[in-house]
């Protein structure tokens, strides 16, 4: 168990000097969350003086359990679980990635650390003074904050590390969860309608996709010189085959994602419905208009490309609308375009 006591001697007189600066590189999104608030009778609608009262305990994923004498509020967290809560409702003090990653997000006063390599400015995080600290894993492995400035981090404040790959229903209800231990109101209107909404375009979606039998779906993120190719052991991908969607898997393929396809081989992978990572790192398919390979697919030659919002907000407005989205694409699409 870990229990914390801030050092004040890590705050430095840097706080004027932290700026805002927009980066343009991706990374993977959040995860699960094993999460146990305790507090008194007043219940998940605290107001703030009551909340600051109760006492606060989790397990994050690398199964520490993070121990503290009263709800943070000062909180600071990697991007996109930044975004994340305060979609759900939750201020947060500061936060540090790429800012392409809030998504459009309102991130309020909190404070940009930058972070276009991933690294924490361990000072200016400190002259932030967070009582908490949310960072991630990704299949037990590649770690937000890294390694190799952990121990830095983790002595301004707790590290809760979340992983990354879990399921999305889990990964949107644990940030739920963690909302409401950090005082947000469970049964408020503006919740429950945002849940129904979730459930009701998750459902639109499945049935949508169960309406196209045959719809054969392809997911690239693209470069110039080569593309990914989609592989079902990311959570986005898992969450839409698990919907029902027959998404083209090269797990099993050389290369692999991580090494890059091939433009040439692309015309080999049938589909019907193109899905692209609209994250600007990679192009877009406005880019590639006059592209050889490109032009000449099938499914773009018939309009069927939609984006994916990799490292979306995994909050119940946010997916929604990432589920509508492609409901709207899959019903237009016709399946016998290859």
């Amino acid at each position: 168990m870990f229990s914390f006591t801030p050092a004040v001697d890590l705050v430095p007189d840097v706080f004027d000097d932290i700026t805002r600066r927009e980066f343009g590189v991706g990374a993977l999104a959040l995860g699960a969350l094993a999460l146990v608030g305790c507090g008194d009778d007043s219940g998940s609608g605290t107001t703030e003086g009551a909340a600051r009262a109760a006492a606060f305990r989790f397990t994050g994923d690398d199964d520490v359990e993070v121990e503290l004498d009263r709800v943070p509020t000062r909180i600071a967290a990697w991007v996109s679980n930044a975004a994340t809560l305060v979609e759900f409702g939750v201020a947060v003090t500061a936060f540090w990635g790429p800012l392409e990653l809030t998504r459009g997000v309102d991130m309020g006063e909190a404070v940009h650390l930058g972070g276009e390599d991933f690294l924490v400015n361990v000072e200016a995080l400190a002259a932030t003074q967070p009582e908490i600290i949310i960072g991630n894993v990704f299949n037990g492995e590649f770690s937000l904050p890294q390694e190799e400035e952990f121990d830095d981090v983790q002595a301004v404040a707790p590290v809760l590390r979340l992983e990354m790959n879990g399921a999305v229903v889990d990964m949107v209800e644990a940030h739920e969860r963690l909302a409401v231990a950090l005082g947000v109101d469970a049964d408020g209107a503006e919740l429950v309608a945002a849940r129904a909404g979730f459930t009701a375009a998750r459902d639109e979606l499945e049935s949508a996709i169960a309406a196209k039998p045959g719809l054969k779906v392809l997911c690239l993120a693209l470069n110039a010189e080569d593309v990914f190719v989609s592989y079902l052991d990311y959570a986005p991908l898992i969450d839409l085959a698990g919907l029902g969607m027959d998404i083209h898997d090269n797990t099993e393929a050389d290369p692999a994602w991580d090494d890059g396809y091939s433009w040439e081989l692309v015309p080999d992978l049938a589909a019907d419905l193109i899905i692209f990572d609209d994250r600007p790192r990679f192009l877009q398919p406005g880019e590639l208009v006059d592209h050889p390979v490109w032009s000449t697919l099938p499914a773009v030659v018939a309009d069927q490309v939609v984006g994916y919002p990799f490292d979306a907000p995994l909050s119940y407005g946010y997916m929604a609308d990432v589920y509508r989205q492609l409901t709207e694409a899959v019903a237009d699409a016709s399946a016998d375009v290859v």
